[in-house]
C-alpha cells in the first residue's frame, strides 16, 4: 500500500491523465450502448418478442410432454398406482398386526390404562359441569348476556359468511369474464407482435435478402475468378486436360461408330420393335381388347408353351447366323484394318463413318 502510494504521489501527472482518460472511455462505452440501443431498437423488441414466444412454447411443450407421457405410460403408472396402494394397505396391515400383537402382549397393563382413561375423562367431564353450573348460579345475569351475545355473534358471522359467499359469487363471474378476456386480448396481442414483426422492419428485412444474394453472388464471383486464376497459371496442364479431354472424345465417337456398324441388324431390330411398339401404343381401344382377349387364351394351354419354344429357338438360330454373318463381313471387308487407319491418321469421324457405311454395303453385296 505503501509503495502505491509513494507511486502515485511521485506520478501525479500520469495519474491523471490515467483517471480522465479512463473516465471518458468509461463516457465513450456508454454512449455507445445508448447509440446501440437506439439504432437496434426493432432488433430489441423483436428479440423480446421472441423470448416472449420461446418461453411461452416451452411452458407448452412441457405441458404437452407431460400429459404425453401419461398417456403412452398408462399401463406403467396404473401398475405404479397398484403397487402404492399395495403396499399402503400391507404396511397399515402390519400397523394393526403390531398394535393386536402388542395388546395381547401386555392385556393386563392396556386395560388398566383403558380403565384410568376412561375414569380421568369421567371425571373431568363432572368437574366441568359442576364449574358451569355454579357459575351460571353465581351470574346468572351475565350468563344469560354472555349466552345471547354468543347466539347472536354466531348468527351474525353465518350472514356475513353467506353475504360473502354470494358476494364472492358475483365478483367470481365478473371476475372469470374478465380473465377470459384478458386472456384472448394477450393471445390477439401476441400474435399481432408476430405479426408486425415483419412490417415494423421492412427495409431491414429487404436489406437482409439483399446482403444474401449479394454474398451468393460474390461467392459464385469469386469462385469462378478462383478458377480463371488456376487455369491462368496450369496453362500446360489445362492444355494437356483439353487434348486429353477431345481424345476421349474421340474415342467415344469411335466406339458408337464401331458399335453401330458391327451391331447394325440388331439396332434395325430394335427400331423396328420400338416403331412396332408405338404403333401398338398409338392403336384403337378395340384393337387392345382383342389383343388381350387373345393373350389371355394363349395363356392357359398347351399352345402357348411351344409357341415360346419355338420363338426361342428361332431367336438363338437368328442370333447365331447374323453373328457369322457380321464377323464373315468384317473379315472380307478388312473392316478392321480400316479403322486401325482410322485410329492411326485420327481423321474426321463424318467421313470414316461414310467410307465404312461404303465398306459394309460393298461386303453385303460381294456376299451376296
Amino acid at each position: 500500500m505503501l509503495r502505491r502510494g509513494m507511486s502515485s504521489m511521485r506520478n501525479i501527472p500520469v495519474r491523471k491523465a490515467y483517471n480522465s482518460w479512463h473516465a471518458q472511455t468509461q463516457q465513450l462505452i456508454h454512449m455507445r450502448r445508448a447509440f446501440k440501443a437506439i439504432v437496434h431498437r426493432g432488433k430489441r423488441l423483436a428479440m423480446n418478442v421472441w423470448l416472449e414466444t420461446v418461453a411461452h412454447d416451452n411452458e407448452s411443450l412441457a405441458i404437452r410432454k407431460r400429459a404425453l407421457s401419461s398417456i403412452k405410460n398408462k399401463p406403467l403408472r396404473q401398475a405404479f398406482n397398484g403397487w402404492h396402494e399395495l403396499a399402503s394397505g400391507r404396511s397399515e396391515t402390519l400397523r394393526k398386526m403390531r398394535m393386536v400383537i402388542s395388546s395381547m402382549r401386555n392385556k393386563g397393563l392396556r386395560a388398566a390404562m383403558n380403565a384410568w382413561v376412561e375414569q380421568a375423562t369421567e371425571r373431568s367431564e363432572a368437574l366441568r359441569k359442576m364449574r358451569k353450573a355454579s357459575a351460571s348460579m353465581r351470574n346468572s345475569g351475565l350468563a344469560a348476556a354472555m349466552n345471547s351475545w354468543v347466539e347472536q355473534a354466531t348468527h351474525q358471522a353465518n350472514v356475513q359468511r353467506k353475504m360473502k359467499d354470494a358476494l364472492s359469487q358475483i365478483r367470481g363471474g365478473k371476475r372469470r369474464a374478465a380473465w377470459a378476456t384478458w386472456l384472448e386480448l394477450a393471445d390477439e396481442r401476441r400474435k399481432l407482435r408476430h405479426a408486425a414483426k415483419g412490417l415494423t422492419s421492412p427495409g431491414l428485412r429487404r436489406a437482409m435478402t439483399t446482403w444474401i444474394e449479394m454474398a451468393i453472388a460474390s461467392k459464385t464471383n469469386r469462385d469462378m475468378l478462383r478458377r480463371c486464376m488456376n487455369s491462368m497459371r496450369n496453362v500446360p496442364v489445362r492444355k494437356a486436360y483439353n487434348t486429353l479431354r477431345a481424345m476421349w472424345e474421340q474415342l467415344c465417337w469411335m466406339r458408337k461408330a464401331f458399335a453401330s456398324m458391327i451391331y447394325a441388324q440388331a439396332r434395325r431390330g430394335l427400331n423396328a420393335w420400338m416403331a412396332r411398339h408405338l404403333a401398338l401404343r398409338n392403336a384403337t381401344r378395340e384393337s387392345r381388347k382383342l389383343a388381350i382377349f387373345a393373350a389371355r387364351l394363349l395363356k392357359g394351354g398347351k399352345v402357348k408353351y411351344g409357341f415360346d419354344v419355338w420363338r426361342q429357338v428361332c431367336r438363338r438360330e437368328r442370333e447365331d447366323s447374323e453373328a457369322k454373318r457380321i464377323f464373315r463381313m468384317i473379315f472380307r471387308s478388312k473392316m478392321l484394318k480400316f479403322l486401325y487407319r482410322w485410329i492411326r491418321n485420327g481423321s474426321n469421324w463424318k467421313i470414316d463413318l461414310v467410307c465404312s457405311r461404303l465398306a459394309q454395303t460393298e461386303a453385303d453385296l460381294h456376299e451376296d
